[in-house]
């Protein structure tokens, strides 16, 4: 069920109760949490080379 609902195990969810219906929403990560999580999971990046094709104008490589 977790699955089809698109939440994992850990995931935050708000809980609204509406006229007898309850209704979980999965909360979105704050920027915190994003980066708790980043560091938690080793905190490695690597950043990659962009190639932006050829030069258009009076570009100086």
């Amino acid at each position: 069920m977790l699955n089809e609902a698109g939440l994992n195990i850990g995931d935050s969810l708000n809980v609204e109760i509406n006229e007898g219906v309850v209704k979980f929403t999965k909360r979105e990560k704050s920027i915190i949490d994003e980066i708790y999580d980043f560091y938690r999971n080793g905190g490695h990046y690597d950043e990659k080379e962009i190639d932006f094709g050829d030069e258009v104008g009076q570009e100086l490589w």
